[in-house]
C-alpha cells in the first residue's frame, strides 16, 4: 500500500502525463486545465507546460507568469529571457530589464542567447532613456557580433543622445559602410555636425 505522500506523487504524475498527451494532441485548453491543478501543488514541470500551453493559446500574461514561477521554484533562470521578451513586447521596459539582468547573470558569458538578451536589454534601456547602459550593452553586442547592423545603429543614436557627436558620427559612418539605414543615417549625421 502507498503512503498518502506517494499516492499524491503518483496521481500528480498521472495528471502530468495526461496533460502532456493533450498538449501533444493540440488540445491546449484541456492540457492547461490540468496544469492549473498541478501548479497549485507548485510542480515545476507543470509551470513549463503551462507556459507552452499559454504560448499556443496566445495568453502571454499566463506564459510570462508561468515562466517566472518556474524560475522562482527551481532557481533555473534560463526561461527569464522569454519572460523579458514578453515584458518588452507589452512595453514594460523596466520589468524586462530586470528579467534580462537575471538571465544574463545566470548564463555563461559568451553564450549567444545571452548576447541576444543583452541586445534586447539595450533596446529597453534606450526606451527608458538610459543611454549610458544601452551603449554599454550595444558595445558588448558589437564585440560578440550580435545584431551588428541594428546594434551599430542604436549605438550611434545613443552616442548622439549622450552628446558624443564625434563618436556618433563615426558609428553612423559604419552603418553607411554596412549599407544599413542609409537614408535615416545620412539625416542623423547632419545632426551630429
Amino acid at each position: 500500500m502507498l503512503s498518502p505522500e506517494d499516492d499524491t506523487k503518483l496521481y500528480a504524475q498521472v495528471l502530468m502525463n495526461k496533460a502532456l498527451s493533450l498538449y501533444g494532441a493540440g488540445e491546449y485548453s484541456a492540457s492547461q486545465n490540468i496544469c492549473n491543478v498541478l501548479t497549485e501543488q507548485s510542480r515545476p514541470e507543470a509551470y513549463l507546460l503551462k507556459a507552452q500551453n499559454s504560448f499556443m493559446l496566445g495568453d502571454t500574461a499566463s506564459e510570462e507568469d508561468s515562466l517566472i514561477r518556474y524560475a522562482e521554484i527551481t532557481g533555473d533562470k534560463s526561461r527569464l529571457n522569454r519572460a523579458g521578451e514578453l515584458a518588452m513586447n507589452r512595453g514594460d521596459y523596466s520589468e524586462a530589464i530586470g528579467y534580462f539582468n537575471e538571465y544574463d547573470a545566470s548564463c555563461l558569458s559568451g553564450a549567444s542567447e545571452t548576447d541576444e538578451a543583452v541586445f534586447r536589454r539595450a533596446v529597453c534601456y534606450m526606451s527608458t532613456g538610459d543611454y549610458v547602459r544601452a551603449a554599454d550593452d550595444l558595445r558588448r553586442c558589437e564585440v560578440n557580433g550580435i545584431e551588428t547592423d541594428e546594434a551599430q545603429f542604436y549605438l550611434a543614436v545613443c552616442l548622439m543622445k549622450l552628446g558624443n557627436t564625434q563618436e556618433a558620427e563615426s558609428a553612423f559612418e559604419k552603418c553607411i559602410a554596412e549599407g544599413s539605414h542609409t537614408e535615416e543615417v545620412r539625416e542623423l549625421i547632419g545632426l551630429c555636425s
